[in-house]
């Protein structure tokens, strides 16, 4: 039989492996491990894997104890008794072996030899079974790999030196907490070199330290699939940078610590991607951040922020709904407080962005932001200044369709609180447009209303365009000098229009201009009404920051 091509390993081969029970593959799930009984391979283990502890804790010599050392050498420890020896005080460091599935019923569990110790060191171990409860064992996972689901346990840290428990861990399924216990995380789990092939749920728990620790306060790219808060009392600060995964969900949870995502500094630029992003129904005692992200869906909803809330340079592409037969895009903040500042800087909206029953207690600002299709702010309580300085796309014709006379007017509003006249004319004509477009006409006086809407929209769009005035002040002109030299009668049955520039009449472009009121009495006052009203649209057009 053939010896284990693993380096310094002495055993046969298992099976049809050319390694040994210890460091050959081991499959996963119900199936494997019935299957693992009957072919003896958990109870070849487990006597192969007593063999390997005792040997190592003979060659290494630092068990911690020196009368286990002593009863080690003398053979007094061995494989028939070593579940019944005392290793509280113990250290050993298992490398490179792969452990099966188990089950704590079986007298050939693995668990019962691990549990003797104080100190575990696991090096480039692979992992079937779903967890261990080591309890009262100070444990460091280092470059291992979790083939199955993997249940977190409230491990005790390794050493002072070591700050977390998983140090570049790769878990291919899914990872949770354990579902029994004091359901609390009290040390840093992962560094930032660890990789998720799956989702990070962790459900009903209490986390009082760092899920991630950076140890040399870089941020390199977290490569993990999801990250899900459900039921969470978060006590410590979360920072994650530059991911790109599929979902970052928190439900119903308090976060006492900051959670700051993708947070851009001179050590930090890159852009963070996620799929799908909700928070629902969680408090925020501390700072948010959500830095340079690029969201494909989001839903924020019934939630608290007390303190900053900041998601500079982020980009939304569009709502989360649930409903397939629901077409709607639009992307939902919705029943919110922000209590401190509500910081939206350079931020990305391709669909229509409704701020839905949100108070904002603090100020807030939307620097530089583009909406892509529209606004909605008919619902939001506003108690202080909100900055929109330098806004983009409000304008466009898919925003002007999903945005209210209502919006433009709050943001009209707070322009004028600032002093800046010259944008705030500027939502004033959107604004005005919208009344235009959406005036209900039930009486006479309303037919009035959209008749001068029409005429103030069409010869100057609400005094924002100075080309306008001077050019119905030509054709006015044009008006006039045909109405002068032609009678009604001469005009349908002469006029020519190849002649339009010989009738023309610069001179009728001014007010001023002497027209036989005797003749032509209609055409004075049209003449004269029209191009004072027209005058006053090109300097209202030209001086902008004049107040109305």
């Amino acid at each position: 039989m053939s010896i284990c091509r693993y380096k310094g390993c002495n055993l046969n081969c298992w099976k049809d492996f050319d390694t040994c029970i210890l460091h050959c593959p081991k499959g996963i799930g119900n199936d494997v491990y019935h299957k693992d009984i009957i072919d003896g391979t958990l109870s070849e283990f487990y006597l192969r894997f007593k063999e390997y502890v005792i040997d190592k804790l003979a060659t290494d010599g630092y068990s911690g104890d020196e009368n286990i050392d002593q009863q080690i050498v003398a053979g007094e420890i061995d494989v028939y008794n070593l579940e019944r020896a005392d290793l509280s005080q113990s250290f050993i460091d298992i490398q490179f072996i792969v452990f099966p599935t188990r089950d704590s019923r079986d007298s050939f569990d693995y668990f019962k030899i691990l549990n003797l110790f104080g100190e575990i060191r696991f090096g480039y171990c692979e992992f079937s079974t779903t967890y261990l409860s080591l309890s009262r064992t100070k444990v460091l996972f280092a470059n291992c790999i979790f083939h199955n689901c993997w249940s977190l346990y409230d491990y005790r840290l390794f050493n002072s030196r070591a700050y977390v428990i998983y140090d570049t861990c790769h878990f291919k399924k899914e990872v949770s907490p354990y579902r029994d216990g004091d359901r609390k995380i009290s040390h840093p789990q992962f560094n930032y070199s660890c990789k998720f092939d799956d989702e990070l749920i962790l459900y009903n728990i209490a986390i009082e330290k760092s899920l991630f620790h950076n140890v040399e306060n870089r941020f390199d790219l977290i490569q993990i699939k999801s990250i899900v808060f459900d039921k969470c009392v978060v006590n410590e600060s979360i920072f994650l940078n530059s991911l790109q995964m599929e979902k970052f969900e928190i439900y119903n949870t308090i976060v006492n610590g900051k959670i700051y995502i993708n947070k851009q500094d001179d050590n930090n630029q890159k852009v963070a991607k996620i799929k799908e992003l909700i928070i629902y129904n969680t408090t925020f005692r501390e700072n948010f951040k959500l830095h340079n992200c690029e969201v494909e869906q989001v839903l924020v909803k019934s939630s608290d922020f007390e303190k900053h809330a900041d998601f500079y340079k982020s980009k939304f592409g569009e709502g989360l709904i649930y409903d397939k037969n629901n077409k709607d895009k639009t992307i939902y903040f919705k029943t919110l407080n922000f209590k401190g500042l509500a910081l939206f800087g350079n931020c990305i909206f391709d669909e229509k962005v409704s701020f839905r029953h949100v108070t904002f207690e603090g100020h807030c600002h939307f620097r530089e932001a583009i909406f892509n299709n529209g606004l909605d702010l008919d619902y939001t309580n506003i108690e202080k200044e909100m900055n929109f300085f330098g806004i983009k796309g409000l304008d466009n014709k898919q925003s002007k369709k999903n945005t209210s006379q209502e919006t433009y007017r709050i943001v009209k509003h707070n322009f004028q609180k600032i002093g800046n006249q010259i944008e705030s004319n500027k939502y004033h004509a959107l604004e005005l447009d919208q009344k235009r477009l959406h005036h209900e006409c039930k009486s006479f006086s309303d037919w009035q209303d959209i008749l001068v809407f029409y005429i103030h929209w069409i010869t100057s769009k609400y005094a924002t365009s100075w080309m306008l005035p001077i050019l119905w002040m030509f054709i006015v002109a044009l008006i006039v000098s045909i109405f002068t030299k032609y009678s009604i009668d001469e005009l349908v049955s002469s006029f020519n229009f190849k002649n339009i520039w010989d009738i023309f009449h610069i001179k009728f472009i001014s007010l001023f201009a002497k027209i036989d009121i005797d003749n032509h009495p209609v055409l004075f006052l049209f003449h004269k009404i029209s191009l004072g009203y027209l005058y006053y649209q090109f300097v209202s057009a030209v001086r902008k920051n004049v107040k109305r």
